[in-house]
């Protein structure tokens, strides 16, 4: 897919740089209201290759570089959750 569509069903072109890439998740964070840490993966998705060509799968990462939980679509409460419970130690 070459596009994503926005709010108004308008297609976006896909960034074709990092900066772009950047650029955009600067503002989806701004307009979100977002309070976490958002990776962008390169131009070239490594990261995205690593872990999985999944659209919406999510990763808890503990500080050990450990993955605490994995979950191929995205489950928001779930993750909310597993990260409280290892910020106040558990894991």
């Amino acid at each position: 897919m070459t596009y994503s569509y926005d709010a108004e069903g308008n297609p976006i072109e896909q960034h074709s740089t990092y900066e772009e890439r950047v650029a955009m998740a600067i503002k989806t964070i701004e307009v979100a209201g977002l309070v976490m840490t958002v990776l962008v993966d390169e131009i070239d998705n490594p990261l995205y290759c690593s872990y999985g060509r999944k659209p919406n799968n999510a990763y808890l990462i503990g500080m050990d570089g450990r993955v605490l939980l994995y979950q191929e679509w995205s489950f928001p409460d779930e993750m909310e959750t597993a990260i409280q419970q290892y910020l106040e130690g558990g894991s």
